[in-house]
């Protein structure tokens, strides 16, 4: 059997050790060549544009499109634009709500102290500790992310301009895309309202296959793989 690719990204408040579950199970290994996308060392230095390029070349340094791109939060939501430049890639989106630009993915976050923080342009380590436990709410093997440059590119890119690219037609995009596309999402997410992005995207985007795990918060995904990925994710895919 010719083994697809399975391409990962993880999101901004984490790192690639995130994946590391996906790695170790059989089922995955036996079905797909894993390429974990890799963030540049200097992110504090980069844009949302650069990013794509970066992981643009990266998969095309890979050599193999035939497969699919898995992407959590900020991975998923630049995966959807990768998703225009390789539209032969199927796309799995995980704890991520497209919109139309910026503000309006802001309308799917909880009212919170967190989320004013981060229309801030600096933050203190009290706030920054605030918004860190809402990301990490229910990642119970700890947090794995990104160094100190993650929160500098954060706070840089939504201080300069709400209506950011990367963000700009996500719901356009889904819908002229043909191949698969999945969203995951899971309850108990102390910043999205998952619920609400469960019912205005089943309506949005008609084509998208919308996947609710059990597990509870914003990696959920990460606590309950054999759940979701083997199951769910696999009937939805054929593999």
């Amino acid at each position: 059997m010719t083994k697809k690719t399975l391409y990962l990204l993880h999101g901004l408040c984490a790192s690639s050790h995130v994946w590391e579950a996906f790695t170790k199970l059989k089922f995955i290994n036996e079905r797909f060549d894993i390429c974990v996308l890799q963030y540049p060392l200097h992110l504090e230095k980069s844009s949302f544009d650069i990013l794509i390029e970066y992981f643009q070349k990266q998969i095309e340094s890979y050599g193999q499109k035939n497969g699919i791109l898995c992407g959590h939060s900020l991975g998923a939501h630049l995966g959807i634009r990768l998703g225009e430049i390789f539209p032969e890639l199927d796309l799995i989106l995980i704890q991520c709500s497209p919109a139309l630009d910026l503000q309006d993915l802001f309308s799917y976050f909880k009212p919170s102290r967190a989320l004013e923080c981060l229309y801030q342009e600096k933050w203190s380590g009290q706030e920054q500790e605030l918004i860190e436990s809402h990301l990490f709410s229910s990642f119970g093997s700890g947090k794995l992310r990104l160094e100190n440059e993650s929160w500098e590119f954060l706070r840089r890119d939504l201080a300069q301009d709400l209506n950011h690219g990367i963000y700009k037609n996500e719901i356009e995009m889904l819908n002229r895309r043909s191949s698969k596309t999945a969203l995951l999402i899971s309850g108990g997410d102390k910043l999205i309202e998952t619920d609400r992005v469960f019912y205005r995207l089943a309506e949005l985007v008609p084509s998208l296959k919308i996947l609710q795990t059990q597990g509870s918060g914003h990696y959920a995904f990460y606590d309950s793989l054999n759940e979701w990925f083997g199951t769910d994710v696999k009937k939805c895919f054929d593999f």
